[in-house]
């Protein structure tokens, strides 16, 4: 009675075994089965294997591709279970990986179809960068495909990564071992037993293995047919070792464990009395009571190097990379492993790459660049596309899609998210302000040295005619305004909030009101003295002091009701901009023009009978030329206003333009207008008090 069968070596010839097994319920433990099939208990309870199945070792591969960022690669496989299973795991287990030509190959094939597929092969990488290819084959196979490769003339334009099939022993590919150099190939983790090779190397050709003489003929490449003394002959010959070509097998191991399996299996079957014997006391176990045993065992695995049970899910590779070693010849150099519960271990420094000193690429399209998304081609394969550059202002999403930021938002560096802007307005160290500062304090400057030129000469008893003829109240309320409009400046280069917006629209034209309030009514109180005389010697009414500076006060009065009703109306607030492409600003809303045209315009009738009276008073006594600056003053300030109305509202209506040359060209326009005013009506009579002699004087 067979107690148990060690199966054979391929997944093929192990799954007949299995069903003839399956008949008489006996135990079948494969040494190198890999195929899936193999493991589902319900076709075959009788079946175990020492190895793992070919999904771990998939997955293993697909762990390799994805350590170096091979997303596209080739799969070639055979036309049995074993080849089709392999691709079904491929295309189950892949990740963000795309397969490019995949081709099925048989070992009984002739030459004419692997050309083809190493033509199919190298049309890929031309077209793409595919350059790694997954041969899940046997033996035969791959060495008919390095046969080809080799026809090709395409060695080291590949990177094979070998299955188990083929890359566990030199001898499958021995006649194309520089056409697979730099191959990295995953077999079922082994170890060297020096016991058996012992015991192998002693073996002499007497040896009784029904197979032995097979097996000796092979490796000496004799015959057992030439006479004794034939050099050929197989009798030439003591024993197979080292020194004539062995080569230590580590696979033994895997044998090892299943001859194990079933020594400890039968072992606890006797332990229990749980057997049979014969009527000569023999023990006897019947197959079936074996496979429950075989499910339970747990014993020392020669090849694992641990405790092993049959049919566990544990599964451990060995990566090997075939290299030319020192001496020059080929062999398997272990360069990492796999296990399915640590995953890849691997010294990448340590790979020889077939013609490459580099790591090779595979993979179709290449990264888009920043900003730019992946396109898919018609055939909508994952790893294949082009790429399009977003609009300005867009942020890339899942590297599909451009989404556009939302106003005031701008893309980050990297184009993954919509970051704020920060808000932009005129600086006090940028060059503009600190240009403009400089003249505003200039004016400022000029304006308090005429003031306390002014107050000097009153209280220390200087105050000449010069000066007194110029009307010292209404000259301070227009001092008042060039110090308003000169202060003016530096507000409007401030930072823009909601209290500094609001003493912005308050002031703004009404600093010029100040200034002119006084100046109409000094050239109205001119031109009535004058006119006046020449009827009666009379002082004309409504010409004192204290008159002025009410109708002053009251013209002023009228502007700041017109300011506040505009700012009920149009309340100030801080405006933000998006002027040009991440670019975004803040200033002082002036969203209605009415709210700098009225206070404006208002100026402007102010400013008109100034003009009025300069001309009506022309021909005064040539010793008085106080309507003369006053008209003159009055003229270049209306040049300036003319040019900035305009120029402010032109500007204003391009998107393009910054809120930076609004605060520039207000500011200015305060300091030309403040500056003429300054320079028209208090220059001369400080230079006349100071330089001119006395009798040399005009009013």
């Amino acid at each position: 009675l067979v107690a148990g069968v060690v199966g054979p070596e391929s997944s093929s010839n192990t799954l007949l075994s299995a069903h003839a097994c399956n008949l008489a319920l006996t135990p079948i433990i494969s040494y190198f089965a890999t195929s899936l099939e193999l493991t589902d208990t319900s076709i075959f309870p009788t079946l175990f294997t020492t190895v793992p199945s070919d999904d771990y070792q998939v997955s293993a591969m697909l762990d390799l591709l994805d350590f170096f960022g091979w997303s596209y690669f080739s799969f070639i496989h055979t036309d049995d279970r074993y080849g089709k299973d392999a691709l079904d795991y491929v295309q189950m287990y892949m990740k963000e990986m795309c397969l490019a030509s995949v081709q099925q190959v048989s070992s009984s094939a002739g030459p004419d179809l692997y050309d083809d597929v190493v033509a199919n092969l190298l049309r890929y990488k031309q077209e793409s960068r595919t350059s790694v290819v997954i041969v899940f084959t046997d033996g035969i196979a791959a060495n008919k495909l390095f046969y080809a490769v080799d026809r090709a003339n395409a060695t080291g334009e590949f990177v094979w990564i070998g299955s188990e099939g083929w890359g566990v022993s030199l001898n499958d590919i021995s006649a194309n071992l520089h056409v697979a150099q730099g191959a990295v190939t995953f077999t079922p983790h082994t170890e060297n037993d020096p016991e058996f090779d012992e015991y192998f190397q002693n073996l002499n050709i007497t040896h009784n293995n029904p197979w032995w003489k097979e097996i000796w003929q092979e490796h000496f490449q004799c015959s057992w047919i030439v006479g004794e003394n034939d050099e050929n002959s197989c009798w030439s010959h003591d024993h197979i070792d080292t020194t004539n070509g062995y080569v230590s097998d580590s696979t033994v191991s895997l044998v090892n464990d299943a001859v194990y399996a079933f020594a400890y299996a039968i072992s606890d079957c006797v332990n229990n009395t749980d057997h049979l014997t014969d009527r000569h006391g023999n023990v006897i176990i019947p197959p079936w009571k074996l496979v429950d045993y075989i499910r339970k065992i747990s014993f020392p695995g020669s090849a694992l190097g641990r405790d092993i049970s049959l049919g566990d899910s544990n599964a451990y590779y060995d990566i090997n990379n075939l290299q030319i070693t020192d001496n020059g010849t080929f062999d398997y150099v272990k360069v990492g492993s796999w296990d399915s519960k640590v995953k890849l271990v691997l010294d990448s420094s340590a790979i020889q790459w077939p013609g490459h000193k580099q790591t090779p690429i595979s993979y179709c399209s290449d990264f888009c660049r920043l900003g730019e998304v992946s396109v898919f081609m018609i055939l909508k394969i994952a790893c294949c596309w082009d790429c399009e550059k977003c609009s300005e202002g867009s942020i890339v999403v899942n590297n599909t899609r451009c989404q556009p930021c939302d106003i005031f938002y701008w893309p980050n560096a990297n184009f993954s998210e919509c970051e704020p802007l920060e808000f932009e307005y005129l600086r006090w160290y940028e060059a503009p302000a600190i240009l403009l500062a400089v003249f505003g304090c200039l004016v400022l400057l000029c304006a308090l040295l005429s003031a306390a030129f002014y107050i000097k000469v009153r209280f220390i008893g200087l105050e000449t005619i010069l000066v007194k003829a110029s009307g010292r109240e209404l000259m301070s309320v227009i001092m008042l305004g060039i110090i308003v409009q000169g202060t003016m400046v530096f507000l409007i280069l401030s930072e823009p909030t909601t209290i500094t917006c609001f003493i912005y629209r308050f002031i703004f034209g009404l600093d010029l009101t100040i200034s002119y309030a006084a100046i109409v009514i000094k050239s109205n109180r001119i031109y009535r003295i004058f006119s006046h005389g020449m009827k009666s010697a009379a002082a004309p009414k409504w010409t004192k002091t204290h008159h002025q500076l009410i109708m002053t006060g009251a013209i002023i009065l009228i502007q700041i009701v017109i300011i506040s009703a505009l700012c009920f109306v149009y309340p100030p607030v801080v405006q933000k901009y998006q002027t040009k492409p991440g670019l975004a600003e803040i200033a002082c809303s002036l969203e209605n023009n009415i709210t700098i045209l009225l206070p404006l315009s208002y100026n402007f009738l102010l400013i008109l009978p100034c003009l009025y009276y300069g001309w009506k008073t022309r021909y005064l006594p040539a010793n008085y030329n106080e309507s003369r600056f006053i008209a003159f003053t009055v003229s270049t300030t209306l040049v300036v206003w003319i040019a900035f109305i305009p120029t402010y509202l032109t500007v204003g209506t391009s998107q393009d333009t910054s809120s930076k040359i609004h605060v520039e060209i207000l500011a200015t326009v305060e300091i030309m207008s403040s500056f003429n005013t300054l320079a028209c009506l208090f220059f001369p009579k400080i230079y006349a008090v100071m330089f001119v002699p006395t009798e040399s004087w005009h009013v």
